[in-house]
């Protein structure tokens, strides 16, 4: 830009070439992202071009933010490396991120950018989520985003707080379900030594869902997740290599196993174990309980009976013998007796077959 003063001493300025170019090229490629058709503006070419050109870095970091404000679905149709960077290392992704734009993310991570790059200063894309204070904002898709693409949830910045901390800070017990549920943990130190969980002491309601026993059973869980992913994963990458070793078109109907997916497979496991056992026992106890009504039943009638017959005064005495021997016969149709009949049967059964064995063993001796 130059300035130039007037005779009536009047500043006036006049922007250069360089700069008539960049505004020539930020329009074309503003037209050209509205009206939807990008390749008949060169917007490929004019992108590629910002890669190369160093006097227009500041173009590509004003057109990248475009392209990722505007969200256009046609990135993949521009012949440029997802992990492309400025000068100072920032890819698209942390661009993305540091907009919150949630449906550039998920595309940038599906065309493979990488989570994990850092920047000239050390950032990594998670970092500048959190930079966008996804927490203040209570930005859960983007921080589901994140925790679904296998990103560290613990990740800090320059002071080494997580999204944790901020949580805490904000005294934000929602944010701090949510955080835990996506994988984070209170218990990474920032660079004064203090964890989630210093920061919430005098926070009862923020210290219950830090319970000791939950946070170590949580990190269990994910550990072992972890290690039941890379196992499983392991067995299908030799699995699948046998099988195409020797001449079957070994296709899985899944590639990959991931930590989430063991957990909610697990989950699934427990909740039929446990459904089962529940309805084994309600089923046991229903049928315990009818089986005890029918007996008490059976008693009851034969006690009724047995009553209405010896008060018949006017039967005789041969009568009255048959029909209690009747009425025997069917208590024993019936089956009434006592519940612990049968197993008092069996104990006697095994004293009779211990006796036996003693005896064996004393004749042994005495010959």
């Amino acid at each position: 830009m130059t300035l130039t003063v007037s005779t009536d001493l009047s500043v006036n300025t006049y922007p250069t070439q360089v700069e008539l170019k960049l505004q020539d090229k930020q329009k074309a490629l503003r037209d050209s992202i509205e009206k939807g058709e990008p390749r008949i503006f060169g917007v490929a070419q004019i992108v590629l071009g910002l890669l190369i050109i160093s006097y227009s870095m500041p173009l590509l970091s004003a057109e990248r933010t475009m392209i990722l404000n505007f969200g256009v679905p046609w990135w993949s149709g521009l012949m440029m490396d997802a992990n492309c960077g400025t000068y100072d290392n920032v890819t698209p992704l942390h661009t993305a991120c540091e907009l919150g734009n949630l449906d550039m993310i998920k595309f940038l991570l599906a065309k493979g950018a990488s989570p994990h790059k850092v920047n000239r200063f050390g950032q990594c894309p998670f970092y500048m989520a959190i930079k966008n204070r996804a927490v203040q904002n209570r930005d859960y898709h983007l921080l589901h985003a994140w925790a679904l693409s296998g990103v560290d949830m613990d990740s800090k910045d320059y002071d080494g707080r997580t999204v944790m901390h901020e949580a805490v800070y904000l005294r934000d017990k929602s944010m701090i379900t949510k955080l835990l549920e996506y994988g984070a943990t209170p218990l990474e130190k920032d660079v004064w030594g203090q964890t989630a969980v210093d920061n919430a002491q005098n926070e009862t309601a923020i210290m219950a869902l830090f319970d000791p026993l939950f946070t170590l059973l949580q990190n269990g869980v994910k550990w072992l997740s972890d290690a039941v992913a890379s196992a499983l994963n392991v067995v299908i990458r030799y699995v699948t290599e046998i099988l195409e070793s020797a001449g079957f078109d070994a296709k899985l109907p899944f590639q990959k196993v991931t930590p989430e997916g063991v957990i909610f497979v697990a989950k699934w496991a427990l909740l039929v174990v446990v459904a089962y056992w529940i309805i084994s026992f309600i089923v046991r106890l229903v049928v315990g309980a009818v089986r005890q009504t029918l007996w008490l039943l059976k008693v009851t009638f034969a006690i009724g009976m047995f009553g209405w017959i010896l008060s018949d005064t006017g039967a005789s005495a041969e009568t009255t013998a048959i029909r209690l021997a009747g009425l025997a016969c069917v208590c024993v149709l019936l089956g009434i007796r006592s519940t612990s009949a049968k197993s008092d049967a069996h104990l006697e059964d095994k004293v009779k077959m211990l006796e036996r064995r003693l005896r064996e063993m004393e004749k042994s001796k005495m010959e």
